[in-house]
């Protein structure tokens, strides 16, 4: 878990490097609040970022992609929920 909500990390690797998706709360100011894709949880290295702060698990769809970047309307997030360990769960 992380400021509330469950972590998820994709189950392969990319590039060498683990996937997850966090949520972030508004401690560190509300232009950080959101769900974040990155190697690491509240890591500096982060690929992909969304800054709804009501969803309960990662939003399909609506990601800056860039982190810093505008909408990408082709990048979506689906669960798997069966991947479901402990804290951690799997995306595709």
């Amino acid at each position: 878990m992380n400021h509330g909500k469950v972590v998820y990390k994709k189950q392969e690797r990319s590039r060498g490097l683990d996937v997850l998706i966090y949520y972030w709360d508004d401690r560190d100011g509300p232009e950080l609040c959101g769900w974040w894709f990155g190697p690491n949880v509240g890591g500096d290295q982060v690929w992909a970022y969304h800054p709804s702060r009501t969803a309960s698990t990662p939003p399909a769809s609506e990601w800056n992609v860039p982190h810093d970047g505008p909408i990408d309307p082709s990048f979506s997030v689906s669960m798997r929920w069966a991947a479901y360990i402990g804290q951690l769960g799997g995306f595709l």
